[in-house]
């Protein structure tokens, strides 16, 4: 058997393991940026049954599916090129391969077919998609060797409907923090020069979360105005999150961000049982040790 027949038998054997491999409620954290989501991917992650994406992870899968794209494109290319272009896009393709390590991360992966902060349902799912995101969850499984799965960013809460489509057994755990600590959060957020350089999210979504309800006012001074759009943006999120509730089965968790940090016991005890995960005693109270109450610090803020 040649190299390329040895390669191809693999790639053919892995995508039959990508079938073999049930992906069994994975479990998607939703809420408002700076609602507590990253308290709870914390939690979740250091859960020896639970995985999520990570660029390491990601390095190790993603041959996979270049080599199937490239061999894809290479049929398309022949067919469709002229002889010229057909080496140009050729040579672009195979560079592709050979450049420097990316850092993927779970927003990235998401957003190949779900844009940041657009309402989406089971309607936008098409095969490809539910394939897509099906064999990446999967691997991600397998090539940490656990499980169970979480995604956690801000951008579910518009996917509840199509991950639903995509997943049918996923579980929902929805984070909902004082509505007005977490605009101002945001609000601060949006003006941090750090933020700005990373291509933070938090502030460059704001008039697609709004569309057309967003608020201005000449009377109000511009600070106070974009707080009052903060706002408006939590209460839209929050209520698209909210469509998981519609779920048959125990499917849909609401938590009080506030509960969390008064009773992190309880509350991590809550969210194993309806995640459906062990509970160890020691694992509860290593994670109770790292939660934190962070709303006091925004009551100057609140009252001037």
């Amino acid at each position: 058997m040649d190299k390329n027949t040895s390669r191809n038998a693999q790639f053919s054997s892995n995508n039959k393991d990508n079938d073999l491999t049930k992906v069994h409620k994975p479990i998607f954290v939703t809420g408002a940026p700076r609602s507590g989501l990253g308290i709870i991917h914390q939690i979740l992650t250091s859960h020896h049954q639970v995985t999520s994406i990570t660029s390491n992870s990601m390095q190790r899968i993603i041959p996979h599916f270049r080599e199937s794209c490239h061999i894809q494109e290479f049929h398309r290319l022949l067919e469709t090129s002229s002889l010229s272009l057909f080496l140009s896009r050729l040579g672009n393709l195979m560079r592709s391969t050979t450049g420097n390590r990316i850092q993927y991360n779970d927003r990235q992966v998401w957003n190949k077919y779900f844009e940041p902060y657009i309402h989406v349902t089971n309607l936008d799912v098409t095969d490809e998609v539910m394939n897509y995101y099906r064999s990446i969850v999967a691997q991600i499984q397998r090539v940490n060797n656990r499980p169970r799965f979480v995604s956690t960013t801000p951008e579910h809460s518009f996917r509840v409907l199509a991950l639903n489509a995509i997943f049918p057994d996923a579980k929902f755990i929805h984070i909902i923090r004082n509505q007005r600590i977490v605009s101002c959060s945001m609000f601060v957020k949006s003006m941090d020069e750090k933020s700005i350089s990373n291509d933070d999210p938090y502030f460059q979504n704001l008039d697609r979360i709004l569309g057309s309800i967003r608020y201005s006012e000449s009377s109000e001074s511009s600070e106070s105005s974009e707080l009052v759009n903060y706002e408006l943006a939590v209460q839209i999120i929050i209520t698209k999150a909210r469509e998981a509730i519609s779920f048959r089965g125990q499917r849909y968790l609401e938590l009080r961000y506030e509960d969390l940090v008064s009773d992190p016991r309880q509350s991590l005890i809550r969210i194993l049982s309806f995640c459906e995960l062990s509970q160890n005693p020691d694992f509860v109270r290593n994670n109770c040790m790292n939660i934190r109450n962070e709303n006091e610090k925004w009551y100057s803020y609140l009252n001037p």
